[in-house]
């Protein structure tokens, strides 16, 4: 197992999760001084749990500090990707530095930043093509642990329009991106990052107008969590 692809309790992980959620929410909103030290305690537990159940170390294979960011956050992380499908039906994929699996291009929506206007961020800064969002093609929901992240994420997937003239003069993030193409549907790269095959596949559904955006089924929260 190399140190980009970590085991983890997926269990305490949920936990930690659902405490960050709660402590957050309680953080944001309450004014009472005895209240917001317990949801600091909260948090410190929260912290403890989920640094247990990855070893102290996160999804992308990096040491946790990075996770204050995250826990300032009183709902599932939001995040963004384009889905960009030229004239000739092939998917732009990019190619994560740290685990060299493909995906489509996106990251973290930020607080104050419209959706769409988000994902264009996104593919340009890992890909430096500019892109217009024209159709929602779904709202994926990533439980904890689905896409190597210990912690629960809402992604929204659009089916963008290529701006940029030339589609083959990418300029990448090296930090984060190590290559990026133009890939046909039956022709995918083998190494594809978890979960994003189904954002695929959706998105050439969308792209031939053969559905509307795909959103997933009513989930049961699991008992362990809601008591």
């Amino acid at each position: 197992m190399s140190k980009t692809e970590p085991t983890y309790d997926s269990d305490l992980a949920r936990w930690a999760d659902l405490l960050r959620d709660i402590s957050a929410r309680g953080l944001c909103y309450s004014k009472d001084p005895h209240d917001i030290e317990n949801f600091h305690r909260i948090q410190a537990i929260a912290r403890e749990m989920l640094a247990s159940s990855t070893g102290g170390i996160d999804g992308r294979g990096q040491q946790m500090p990075w996770v204050e960011m995250l826990f300032r956050r009183p709902t599932p992380v939001i995040y963004g990707d384009g889905a960009l499908i030229d004239g000739n039906g092939a998917v732009l994929l990019v190619q994560r530095a740290d685990n060299h699996t493909w995906l489509l291009p996106g990251g973290a929506l930020e607080v104050g930043e419209n959706a769409a206007r988000g994902v264009c961020r996104e593919v340009r800064e890992e890909t430096g093509i500019t892109c217009t969002p024209t159709s929602l093609v779904g709202v994926f929901d990533e439980p904890c642990g689905v896409a190597c992240f210990p912690y629960h994420m809402y992604i929204l997937t659009f089916l963008c329009r290529v701006d940029t003239p030339d589609t083959s003069d990418f300029v990448l993030p090296p930090h984060e991106i190590s290559a990026a193409g133009w890939f046909e549907e039956d022709a995918l790269p083998d190494a594809l990052y978890p979960g994003v095959s189904l954002r695929i596949r959706e998105a050439f559904k969308s792209w031939r107008g053969e559905q509307n955006a795909y959103f997933d089924g009513v989930r049961d929260v699991p008992t362990r969590l809601i008591g």
